[in-house]
């Protein structure tokens, strides 16, 4: 019955825009819906293009799921009793104890690389090129690569650990601190860029550009909330002023070009590389959860929890058009990632996949 009412939900979303053709001519297609819980049930796409798609390492329970643009179940990876990290890509996958003393390192197919002995925690780069280490006290990261090797300047440290994230189809982190110091770290494991926030303000939230360029650090105290925009090729910094304080991690995104995009209080709001204010659009007001920004092919997939209850997902042009907003029932968070023209929208409950086709310019 669970399962029956869990579909009646997530279809009565998304058959509300099977085929869908805002103005300007981009074109929305629902591919598929599912739930987490039974995702071998998922009818699937027959898009040809979706066979190209993978979206991997979606966490359920004890298990890390990597699904195939067209909703067919490529990998489930169970470790029973223990926590997993895997990769953006899928390529690779961790496990660990909350209390343990080991860490081993798999491929997608179960193939087991290394195992080390450790109580760290471990987390991937998107194609696992880049492991970080980070201890319990949340003072200290190690590097090592997919080999189980030391690379580049071995570690950083900092007080407390606030944010970190990994670039999307590469293999750089960014990593930010308590008391206000950052690091950037190449796949070998080399500082590209270091320094510390405004008034060494605390880090509250971290993004990479695709390829490392840029990075966003978000950051803030008594005089407000700021990103820092890191050129890390020119080893310059912007900043970008927001119109409100947050209190905990916001969804961010930041383009090869340095273009960066927020939610900030009702509206998401879009700088240029300078930090100066590019446009904005008004949406559902957030609040504090798991929330994400995607950007790919000159779309934006927006998702967060709405403060009114349910979740959003938001998808808009880069020049502003919005193509999409919908508010999906039932849903206490919302995350979206983007491959190619594909978005895959994963819910508390449910899996939302769409496709975005623009206009030729």
């Amino acid at each position: 019955m669970w399962y029956f009412l869990a579909g009646l939900l997530l279809g009565a979303f998304l058959t509300l825009v099977p085929v869908w053709t805002p103005a300007g001519g981009a074109v929305i297609t629902g591919e598929w819906h599912g739930t987490l819980k039974a995702p071998t049930d998922i009818e699937r796409s027959y898009n040809p293009e979706a066979k190209k798609t993978v979206f991997a390492s979606l966490p359920v329970d004890d298990t890390l799921l990597t699904l195939s643009g067209t909703g067919a179940v490529l990998y489930r990876n169970a470790a029973p009793g223990k926590l997993l990290s895997g990769s953006g890509s899928g390529r690779f996958y961790a496990t660990y104890e909350k209390t343990g003393s080991h860490i081993e390192l798999f491929g997608a197919k179960g193939e087991r690389f290394w195992k080390i002995q450790s109580a760290e925690y471990p987390h991937l780069s998107y194609n696992g090129e880049l492991v970080l280490l980070v201890n319990a006290d949340m003072s200290q990261v190690r590097l090592f690569d997919h080999n189980g090797n030391t690379v580049g300047a071995g570690g950083v440290s900092g007080r407390f650990i606030t944010s970190f994230a990994f670039s999307r189809g590469s293999d750089h982190a960014g990593i930010g601190f308590l008391d206000g110091s950052y690091a950037v770290v190449s796949k070998t494991g080399e500082i590209t860029a270091q320094g510390r926030t405004p008034d060494n303000a605390p880090v509250k939230s971290v993004a990479l550009s695709d390829d490392g360029t840029y990075a966003a650090m978000h950051c803030g105290g008594e005089k407000g909330d700021r990103v820092v925009i890191i050129n890390t090729l020119k080893q310059s910094e912007k900043v970008a002023k927001l119109t409100r304080t947050h209190v905990a991690r916001i969804a961010m995104h930041i383009t090869p070009e340095g273009r960066l995009a927020v939610i900030d209080g009702g509206r998401i709001a879009l700088f240029t590389r300078r930090g100066n204010p590019d446009f904005m659009l008004e949406i559902p007001r957030e609040k504090a959860g798991i929330a994400g920004i995607a950007h790919a092919g000159g779309v934006y997939a927006v998702s967060y929890p709405r403060a009114d209850g349910d979740a959003q997902l938001v998808i808009f042009t880069d020049e502003g058009d919005t193509l999409l907003s919908k508010t999906c029932a039932g849903e206490s968070f919302l995350h979206t990632i983007m491959d190619g023209p594909f978005i895959l929208a994963r819910g508390s409950q449910g899996l939302y996949c769409y496709s975005v086709h623009l206009p030729a310019r």
